[in-house]
C-alpha cells in the first residue's frame, strides 16, 4: 500500500486568523469563518503516519467550518465543547456520544458558537474498511448513521488519551519509526476507534423543513454575498415565510440571516483589509460590501474581531 502522508511532516501552531489556519491544515480544503465577538486564536497540531494524519484543534472563539477531505480518506472527529454552547454537524446539533465522519468527495461544515477542541483521524479508506471487516464482518460505512457514528463519552476521552500519547511519541521520533512500527501503531488505534464504536441503532435521523430552507437561504447568501438580500427577498427566493427562515437559521446556526450576512460581509473585508492594494481604501471596501453607515461599519467590525478595521491594515503592512 502506497504512503498517503509523509510521516516527517509536523505542525504545531497558534494562528491568530481565520486565513492562517486555512493555509496551515494540511491535506484540507477548509472555508472558514469567524462567527463569535472578540479576538479569533486557534491552535492546531498535526502529526502523520503513513497512512494516518492526527489532528488537534483548538478553537477559542465560535467558528464555522466547511470543505473537504484529502482523497482516499475517512476523516472521524472526537468533538469537545469548552463552553455551553452547542455544536452543529451539517446542520443539526450534534448529539451526545456522536461523532462526525467524512468520506473523500463528501462536503462538511460545522458551526460552533463557542470555543470547541476536536481531535481528528484522517485515514486511509481501504485500511479502516479491511480491518472494520476483519473484526466486525461489515465495512465502515455500516457503524455510520448520517455521517456520524456513536462512541460513548468516556469512550471518546479514552480514545482521546490514547491519541495524545501517539502523537506525543510520534512528535519525538517520527522518521525513526520502521515502517513495520508505523503500520502496528495504525492497526491498534484502528481497533481502538472500531471496537469504541457501538452499532447503530437504525433510526433515520430526519431533517425539519424549515432548517432545509435554512440550508438554501445560506448558499444563496453565500452565492450572493454584496448583494444584501433581505429577508423577503431570501423568503421568495427558497419559497418559505420569514417566521420558518427565522426559526430555520436559528436552529441551524445559531443566529438571524441578516446577522448571518453581516458577519460573512465583515469576514470579507477583513481578508481584504489583510491583503490591501495601493489605491484601495477602508470606506470603499466597506461600502461594496453594503456598509454605508461607516462609523456603525467600524463599531460592528470591532465587536467580532476586537480591533478597529484601520488597525487590522496597519498590523498587516509591513
Amino acid at each position: 500500500m502506497n504512503a498517503l502522508f509523509d510521516p516527517t511532516d509536523q505542525l504545531q501552531i497558534t494562528c491568530h486568523a481565520p486565513d492562517e489556519f486555512q493555509e496551515k491544515a494540511i491535506g484540507w480544503d477548509i472555508d472558514h469563518l469567524q462567527m463569535a465577538p472578540g479576538s479569533y486564536r486557534a491552535s492546531l497540531e498535526i502529526i502523520h503516519t503513513q497512512n494516518i494524519q492526527f489532528s488537534n484543534v483548538t478553537h477559542h472563539i465560535g467558528v464555522q467550518e466547511r470543505g473537504t477531505i484529502p482523497l482516499g480518506t475517512y476523516a472521524v472527529s472526537l468533538p469537545f465543547i469548552l463552553d455551553t454552547d452547542p455544536l452543529y454537524w451539517c446542520g443539526e446539533q450534534l448529539e451526545k456520544n456522536k461523532c462526525p465522519v467524512l468520506q473523500a468527495g463528501e462536503e462538511f461544515e460545522t458551526y460552533s458558537p463557542g470555543s470547541v477542541n476536536y481531535i481528528s483521524i484522517v485515514t486511509d479508506a481501504d485500511l479502516l474498511d479491511r480491518e472494520a471487516v476483519l473484526l466486525t464482518g461489515h465495512p465502515f460505512k455500516s457503524l455510520q448513521q448520517s455521517h456520524q457514528i456513536r462512541i460513548q463519552k468516556q469512550d471518546q476521552l479514552r480514545l482521546a488519551k490514547t491519541i495524545l500519547s501517539m502523537m506525543q511519541e510520534l512528535k519525538n521520533y517520527p522518521q525513526h519509526l520502521a515502517t513495520w512500527q508505523q503500520e502496528l501503531l495504525e492497526k491498534q488505534l484502528i481497533e481502538q476507534l472500531l471496537l469504541s464504536t457501538c452499532q447503530p441503532s437504525g433510526e433515520k435521523i430526519r431533517i425539519p423543513t424549515r432548517r432545509q430552507v435554512a440550508w438554501k437561504a445560506e448558499q444563496l447568501i453565500r452565492q450572493h454575498p454584496q448583494q444584501n438580500l433581505n429577508i423577503h427577498q431570501l423568503c421568495s427566493l427558497v419559497g418559505c415565510s420569514p417566521r420558518s427562515l427565522h426559526f430555520g437559521f436559528k436552529e441551524r446556526y445559531g443566529t438571524t440571516p441578516i446577522k448571518y450576512r453581516r458577519t460573512l460581509a465583515l469576514n470579507a473585508i477583513r481578508h481584504q483589509l489583510c491583503h490591501l492594494k495601493p489605491g484601495e481604501s477602508i470606506s470603499e471596501i466597506a461600502m461594496t460590501w453594503g456598509f454605508y453607515h461607516l462609523g456603525r461599519f467600524s463599531e460592528q467590525y470591532k465587536q467580532l474581531f476586537n480591533e478597529l478595521p484601520r488597525t487590522t491594515v496597519k498590523q498587516n503592512r509591513k
